[in-house]
C-alpha cells in the first residue's frame, strides 16, 4: 500500500514580500468595495427618482428608508440598493390579481413571494424600472473602473 509522503520547505526572508503582497491585496478589495459602492449609489439616486415620479412619498417613509451598503456574498462584493420597509414589496411586485397581471418579470421575484386571490393592486415596479434605466450606466462604470485598476488607465 503506497504511504503518503511530505516535504516540508520553509522559506526565510520573505517576510517583507509577503507583507507587501498583503498590503496591495487589502488596497484592491478596499478600491474594488468602492467601486460597488458608488455604483450601487447611482442606482440609489434612480430609485429615489422613480418613487418620486411614480407618486409614491404618502410619508416619505420609503423614499428615507431607500439605502446602498456593499455586503460580500459567497466570495463575490456586491453593491445592493434596499429598503427596510415592510411594504416595499408589495409595491413593487404588487398584490393579488392585479399584481399578477403586471407581469413581473419572474426571474427578478423572490422565490417566497405570492400573489394570492384577493383584487389586490398593481405592481409599481420601482426598483425595476430604475435598474432598466440605469444598468447600461452601471455596468459602464464597473467597467471603466475596473480597467482602471488593472491596468492603471
Amino acid at each position: 500500500m503506497a504511504q503518503n509522503q511530505w516535504i516540508e520547505v520553509e522559506f526565510r526572508g520573505n517576510d517583507g514580500q509577503i507583507y507587501r503582497l498583503q498590503q496591495i491585496k487589502s488596497r484592491i478589495e478596499n478600491k474594488i468595495e468602492l467601486i460597488m459602492l458608488r455604483a450601487a449609489q447611482k442606482l440609489e439616486r434612480e430609485v429615489k427618482l422613480v418613487i418620486r415620479s411614480l407618486g409614491l412619498i404618502k410619508t416619505g417613509s420609503l423614499m428615507s428608508s431607500i439605502h446602498t451598503f456593499v455586503r460580500y456574498q459567497f466570495g463575490l462584493v456586491e453593491g445592493v440598493v434596499g429598503t427596510n420597509q415592510i411594504y416595499a414589496p408589495f409595491l413593487e411586485f404588487g398584490t393579488g390579481k392585479r399584481g399578477a397581471a403586471s407581469n413581473y418579470p419572474k426571474k427578478m421575484m423572490p422565490s417566497w413571494y405570492q400573489y394570492g386571490e384577493s383584487p389586490g393592486m398593481r405592481a409599481f415596479k420601482y426598483m425595476l424600472i430604475a435598474w432598466e434605466r440605469k444598468k447600461d450606466e452601471v455596468y459602464a462604470y464597473v467597467n471603466m473602473e475596473f480597467r482602471r485598476l488593472v491596468y492603471g488607465r
